[in-house]
């Protein structure tokens, strides 16, 4: 297979403004729950950092204009920290993130198990707390990287919207490799 070689995150390009504010904004401040989701790991023998952004605002840009206003976001939050120490800036789509094992969990609303809850207030809080449209679905899906976080999101949606226990389902994406094992 060719190689092919190209520079990320290049200065030349910049992040749309708009949406760095958003995500410098979201990294000072970070809600609990809903997007973007970013990610921030350190590498501690190289002493790196890699900054992955899932949010469906990135839709429709370039991965060199995504991976830019990832890192324009993140130095704008942490000046101190030089381009040369970021390893890596990406940023997905939900669909994307999902198609590559990153958000493995999924919380939706089962509306048959309560017929008489209000759909468009249901979908309100579900899009409210980051929720992507699937178009192959009725309503949008709360993907996560963890069960845990997938659990911490049904409990607050409990909270939010008492009484429908029987509504909020966590479901795991398998891949087909995996599903080979079982």
């Amino acid at each position: 297979m060719p190689v092919r070689k190209r520079t990320v995150g290049s200065r030349a390009v910049g992040g749309p403004a708009a949406l760095v504010a958003e995500l410098a904004a979201e990294l000072r401040s970070p809600r609990p729950f809903g997007q973007p989701f970013v990610e921030i790991d350190t590498f501690p023998r190289s002493g790196l950092t890699a900054v992955t952004v899932i949010w469906d605002a990135l839709r429709g840009l370039t991965d060199e204009q995504r991976s830019a206003a990832v890192l324009d976001a993140y130095q704008q939050v942490h000046p101190n920290v030089g381009a040369d120490r970021v390893a890596f800036a990406l940023g997905y789509t939900t669909a994307e993130a999902t198609a590559a094992g990153k958000l493995p969990y999924a919380v939706r609303p089962t509306l048959a198990a309560e017929p008489t809850l209000d759909r468009a207030a249901v979908a309100a809080v579900v899009r409210e707390y980051g929720g992507a449209d699937d178009r192959r679905a009725a309503f949008p899906a709360l993907r996560f990287p963890t069960r845990e976080d997938a659990e911490a999101c049904r409990q607050k949606l409990l909270d939010r919207l008492p009484g429908t226990e029987a509504v909020w389902t966590i479901a795991e994406t398998v891949s087909p490799d995996d599903a080979a094992f079982l």
